[in-house]
């Protein structure tokens, strides 16, 4: 941080109400302090009256305080500590020994040396309370993915870390992944994005700077990753407490379905290929003109006849062929669904994102429909974006009713992916859609 943005710095951080509610809290503490001091010298000089107003002053401004400003630091205080905690390492066992060794000989011994000694080193024991806490003030996490992640992907994570103090250096942190607590709002059950046991060191970091760690990374299935905080620790300067600190993160991901398709999609392409071209036969034949050839066109659509005619090479110019459009149907309904029925649901979600993939590759129009949401026809990456991180978030649902027509009703050719069993098909769905069973994968 540059002495330039100092001042941008201390406005961000700094609050006129924390600021007026110290300078009244000091200066109501002065104020009964004065009148403490004026009425022992009032019952000094034997002014009874005078000395129980100013004793009574006192107490009242005192009680003033104690109610209004010591619950707000305690409060502070409690949320300062809820955030900290600390664990004594071997060395600073071996350090505590030491120190009750030394009290005992210079208590039992009455030396002054030794009682000089002792102190010196409680003050060390304080000195580095003091520094670790000073070394964790003041630091912002923060964790840099990629923008699209799939399952069973390897991808690089930044991770930063930066000090805001201006000129106050932090020392040997270390950053862990940690789960969110059990009485947090954002516990969830879904897993976090650091793992906890994971850990990135960050040895030396001067003030106003940040580091930049890079680490490797892979999500195992699909689905919605939490981080809401992690936990960063600390021995500095002595080694002997490892302090730790939770900061708050609050990131999340969708981590899409998994790229390598499943050996059921290269079975079902030649025959999704044929339904399409079945469903959509006769566009784009219609003759649009007959021009003469160019260099940079294709010889197969010469048009023999007008060349003969003419003595030019002319070729032939259709409409544009209309675009192929391709419905995504997946209910994710269940009439009952068990566990043993997770392995099925996630290869036919795998299935429907490798096909959605394929068709967008081709050119084709796509959409997808659930029962609880859809998209609409596009060609865009942002549309296949929108698709698959749907069916990173689709879950099974069991027990509700739904009309299966009611959901297939586009007009499109589509593919349907159904939970249903083979007979449980409308007529009108089985004609329009190639459909696939997913008790069946």
């Amino acid at each position: 941080m540059s002495i330039p943005d100092l001042p941008r710095h201390w406005t961000v951080h700094f609050s006129w109400q924390a600021f007026r509610n110290s300078l009244i809290a000091t200066l109501a503490l002065g104020l009964a302090l004065g009148s403490a001091l004026a009425s022992s010298v009032a019952a000094q000089e034997g002014k009874v009256a005078t000395a129980t107003v100013m004793a009574v002053l006192s107490l009242v401004l005192a009680a003033i305080i104690s109610i209004t400003v010591v619950p707000r630091l305690l409060r502070r205080a409690r949320r300062e500590w809820l955030r900290l905690s600390f664990t004594i390492t071997q060395e600073g066992w071996f350090y505590v020994i030491a120190l009750v060794v030394l009290a005992m000989a210079a208590f039992n011994t009455g030396n002054n040396l030794i009682f000089l000694i002792f102190s010196a080193a409680l003050s060390i024991l304080i000195v580095s309370e003091l520094i670790s806490n000073v070394n964790l003030r003041d630091l912002h996490f923060k964790m840099h993915l990629p923008a699209v992640i799939n399952a069973q992907q390897s991808f690089i994570s930044v991770l930063s870390l930066q000090n805001l103090k201006p000129w106050l250096p932090s020392f040997s942190l270390a950053v862990e992944g940690r789960e969110p607590s059990s009485g947090s709002a954002r516990s969830t059950g879904k897993d976090t994005i650091f793992r906890l046991g994971r850990q990135v060191y960050y040895p030396f970091l001067p003030g106003g700077t940040q580091s930049r760690q890079k680490v490797g990374m892979q999500f195992g299935r699909r689905g919605r990753y939490l981080q809401p905080e992690v936990e960063i620790s600390t021995g500095f300067p002595f080694g002997f407490v490892k302090k730790r600190k939770r900061m708050r993160v609050d990131q999340e991901i969708i981590v899409l379905p998994e790229i390598a398709a499943p050996n059921e999609f290269f079975e079902m392409l030649p025959l999704l290929n044929g339904a399409l071209e079945s469903h959509y036969r006769g566009w784009g034949s219609d003759l649009y003109s007959i021009r003469d050839y160019l260099s940079r066109d294709s010889a197969r659509f010469l048009d023999w006849k007008a060349t003969a005619k003419t003595g030019r090479l002319k070729l032939r110019e259709f409409t544009q062929e209309e675009d192929r459009k391709c419905c995504f149907v997946f209910d994710n309904i269940f009439l009952t669904y068990d566990v043993t029925d997770r392995p099925a649901f996630e290869k036919a979600v795998k299935l429907c994102a490798n096909t959605a993939r394929h068709f967008h590759q081709m050119g084709g129009e796509i959409r997808l429909v659930t029962p609880e949401a859809c998209t609409l026809f596009g060609q865009s990456g942002e549309g296949l974006l929108e698709i698959l991180r749907l069916l990173a978030l689709i879950e099974p649902v069991s027990g509700k009713t739904h009309s299966l027509s009611e959901l297939a009703r586009d007009t499109a050719f589509k593919i349907l992916f159904t939970s249903q069993q083979r007979g449980a098909i409308p007529t009108s769905v089985w004609n329009s859609s190639h459909v696939v069973f997913m008790r069946e994968l």
